[in-house]
Protein backbone atom coordinates (compact mmCIF):
# COMPACT_ATOMS: atom_id res chain seq x y z
CA UNK A 1 0.00 0.00 0.00
CA UNK A 2 2.96 2.58 1.06
CA UNK A 3 4.47 1.80 -2.63
CA UNK A 4 1.36 2.37 -4.25
CA UNK A 5 0.84 6.29 -2.76
CA UNK A 6 4.55 6.61 -3.31
CA UNK A 7 3.91 5.92 -6.95
CA UNK A 8 0.38 7.54 -6.92
CA UNK A 9 0.86 10.52 -4.71
CA UNK A 10 3.54 12.44 -7.04
CA UNK A 11 1.00 11.88 -10.12
CA UNK A 12 -1.38 13.79 -8.02
CA UNK A 13 0.49 16.55 -7.02
CA UNK A 14 1.62 16.90 -10.28
CA UNK A 15 -2.47 17.05 -11.99
CA UNK A 16 -3.03 19.05 -8.97
CA UNK A 17 -0.49 21.62 -9.80
CA UNK A 18 -1.32 21.48 -13.44
CA UNK A 19 -4.97 22.10 -12.58
CA UNK A 20 -3.80 25.49 -10.60
CA UNK A 21 -2.11 26.27 -13.71
CA UNK A 22 -4.45 26.04 -15.95
CA UNK A 23 -6.93 27.83 -13.86
CA UNK A 24 -4.59 30.60 -13.44
CA UNK A 25 -4.50 31.06 -17.12
CA UNK A 26 -7.74 30.58 -17.65
CA UNK A 27 -8.46 33.52 -15.34
CA UNK A 28 -5.67 35.30 -16.95
CA UNK A 29 -7.06 35.27 -20.45
CA UNK A 30 -10.58 36.10 -19.10
CA UNK A 31 -9.14 39.71 -16.92
CA UNK A 32 -7.44 40.56 -20.42
CA UNK A 33 -10.56 40.01 -22.64
CA UNK A 34 -12.21 42.08 -20.02
CA UNK A 35 -9.56 44.58 -20.02
CA UNK A 36 -10.13 45.01 -24.04
CA UNK A 37 -13.62 44.78 -24.23
CA UNK A 38 -13.65 47.66 -21.42
CA UNK A 39 -11.26 49.76 -23.80
CA UNK A 40 -12.99 49.52 -26.55
CA UNK A 41 -16.22 50.10 -24.82
CA UNK A 42 -14.40 53.37 -23.48
CA UNK A 43 -13.11 54.35 -26.74
CA UNK A 44 -16.69 54.17 -28.70
CA UNK A 45 -18.03 56.26 -25.76
CA UNK A 46 -15.56 58.63 -26.35
CA UNK A 47 -15.91 58.86 -29.83
CA UNK A 48 -19.52 59.50 -29.54
CA UNK A 49 -19.46 62.04 -26.70
CA UNK A 50 -16.40 63.93 -29.48
CA UNK A 51 -18.25 63.97 -32.52
CA UNK A 52 -21.61 64.89 -30.17
CA UNK A 53 -19.57 67.78 -29.42
CA UNK A 54 -18.43 68.92 -32.12
CA UNK A 55 -21.89 68.69 -33.95
CA UNK A 56 -22.87 71.23 -31.05
CA UNK A 57 -20.11 73.45 -31.36
CA UNK A 58 -21.24 74.03 -35.15
CA UNK A 59 -24.83 74.88 -33.69
CA UNK A 60 -23.40 77.26 -31.26
CA UNK A 61 -20.85 78.75 -33.51
CA UNK A 62 -24.38 79.54 -36.46
CA UNK A 63 -24.93 82.83 -36.85
CA UNK A 64 -28.89 81.72 -36.59
CA UNK A 65 -28.49 81.46 -32.84
CA UNK A 66 -27.74 85.56 -32.82
CA UNK A 67 -30.79 86.52 -34.74
CA UNK A 68 -34.10 85.16 -32.69
CA UNK A 69 -36.23 86.09 -36.09
CA UNK A 70 -33.43 83.04 -38.09
CA UNK A 71 -34.48 80.48 -34.94
CA UNK A 72 -36.24 78.72 -37.38
CA UNK A 73 -33.96 78.53 -39.53
CA UNK A 74 -31.37 77.54 -36.64
CA UNK A 75 -34.14 74.76 -35.44
CA UNK A 76 -33.78 73.30 -39.51
CA UNK A 77 -30.03 73.16 -39.14
CA UNK A 78 -30.20 71.56 -35.65
CA UNK A 79 -32.93 68.76 -36.56
CA UNK A 80 -30.86 68.32 -39.79
CA UNK A 81 -28.12 67.62 -37.53
CA UNK A 82 -30.19 65.52 -35.18
CA UNK A 83 -31.31 63.17 -38.57
CA UNK A 84 -27.78 62.98 -39.77
CA UNK A 85 -26.50 61.74 -36.67
CA UNK A 86 -29.29 60.41 -34.39
CA UNK A 87 -28.84 62.88 -31.59
CA UNK A 88 -31.63 65.39 -30.09
CA UNK A 89 -30.15 69.15 -30.02
CA UNK A 90 -31.94 72.06 -27.66
CA UNK A 91 -30.78 75.68 -26.67
CA UNK A 92 -30.69 76.62 -22.65
CA UNK A 93 -30.56 80.42 -22.05
CA UNK A 94 -27.48 80.57 -20.17
CA UNK A 95 -28.45 82.91 -17.37
CA UNK A 96 -31.55 81.81 -14.95
CA UNK A 97 -33.88 80.38 -15.06
CA UNK A 98 -32.27 78.57 -18.00
CA UNK A 99 -35.52 78.56 -20.09
CA UNK A 100 -35.14 75.81 -23.09
CA UNK A 101 -35.64 78.38 -26.42
CA UNK A 102 -35.45 75.27 -28.70
CA UNK A 103 -35.33 71.17 -28.69
CA UNK A 104 -35.33 68.83 -31.89
CA UNK A 105 -37.56 66.69 -29.54
CA UNK A 106 -40.61 68.49 -30.30
CA UNK A 107 -41.84 70.51 -33.31
CA UNK A 108 -40.56 73.99 -33.51
CA UNK A 109 -42.60 76.91 -31.80
CA UNK A 110 -43.71 74.72 -28.90
CA UNK A 111 -43.65 74.98 -25.01
CA UNK A 112 -40.57 73.97 -23.88
CA UNK A 113 -39.26 74.02 -20.14
CA UNK A 114 -37.26 75.67 -18.08
CA UNK A 115 -34.14 73.26 -16.72
CA UNK A 116 -34.80 72.91 -13.05
CA UNK A 117 -31.55 72.98 -10.77
CA UNK A 118 -30.97 69.15 -9.94
CA UNK A 119 -28.30 67.44 -7.57
CA UNK A 120 -24.88 66.22 -9.44
CA UNK A 121 -23.26 67.58 -11.90
CA UNK A 122 -25.12 69.52 -14.41
CA UNK A 123 -23.94 69.81 -17.77
CA UNK A 124 -25.64 72.90 -18.51
CA UNK A 125 -24.44 75.32 -15.48
CA UNK A 126 -21.23 73.82 -15.76
CA UNK A 127 -20.16 73.98 -19.57
CA UNK A 128 -21.69 77.72 -19.08
CA UNK A 129 -19.37 78.93 -15.85
CA UNK A 130 -16.41 76.88 -17.71
CA UNK A 131 -17.26 77.98 -21.07
CA UNK A 132 -16.23 75.14 -22.70
CA UNK A 133 -18.08 71.40 -23.62
CA UNK A 134 -18.99 69.40 -20.91
CA UNK A 135 -20.93 66.21 -20.04
CA UNK A 136 -23.16 65.58 -16.82
CA UNK A 137 -24.33 63.06 -14.79
CA UNK A 138 -27.55 61.13 -15.23
CA UNK A 139 -30.86 62.90 -14.97
CA UNK A 140 -34.09 62.50 -16.20
CA UNK A 141 -35.02 64.86 -19.46
CA UNK A 142 -36.79 67.69 -18.88
CA UNK A 143 -38.49 66.74 -21.91
CA UNK A 144 -39.31 63.27 -21.56
CA UNK A 145 -38.33 62.20 -17.93
CA UNK A 146 -36.28 59.29 -19.72
CA UNK A 147 -32.94 58.62 -17.73
CA UNK A 148 -30.11 60.78 -19.83
CA UNK A 149 -26.56 61.71 -19.88
CA UNK A 150 -26.00 65.43 -21.32
CA UNK A 151 -23.11 66.72 -23.44
CA UNK A 152 -23.52 70.54 -23.47
CA UNK A 153 -21.24 73.49 -25.48
CA UNK A 154 -21.79 76.96 -24.38
CA UNK A 155 -22.46 79.44 -27.24
CA UNK A 156 -20.20 82.06 -26.23
CA UNK A 157 -20.21 85.85 -27.48
CA UNK A 158 -18.48 88.57 -26.95
CA UNK A 159 -16.73 86.70 -24.21
CA UNK A 160 -19.34 85.32 -21.92
CA UNK A 161 -22.29 82.17 -22.22
CA UNK A 162 -25.09 83.00 -23.82
CA UNK A 163 -26.85 80.07 -24.65
CA UNK A 164 -25.93 76.33 -23.86
CA UNK A 165 -26.32 73.87 -26.83
CA UNK A 166 -27.19 70.59 -25.29
CA UNK A 167 -27.77 66.98 -26.35
CA UNK A 168 -30.04 64.93 -23.91
CA UNK A 169 -28.20 60.73 -24.92
CA UNK A 170 -30.70 58.47 -23.46
CA UNK A 171 -28.51 56.79 -20.64
CA UNK A 172 -30.28 53.00 -22.68
CA UNK A 173 -28.08 54.09 -25.54
CA UNK A 174 -24.99 52.93 -24.08
CA UNK A 175 -25.77 49.96 -22.69
CA UNK A 176 -26.33 48.95 -26.09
Amino acid sequence: MRLYWLGVLPLLLLATGLAANNIRSIRANQDEQALQLTSNFVAAVDQHLSSTTKALQAIAQSSHLDKPGEWEQLYEEAASLSSAMGIDVGIIDAAPPHQMRLNTLVPFGSPLPTIPTRGGRQSMPAAVARQAPTVGDRLASAINQSPTVVVAVPAIREGRAVYAVVSPRATAHFQK
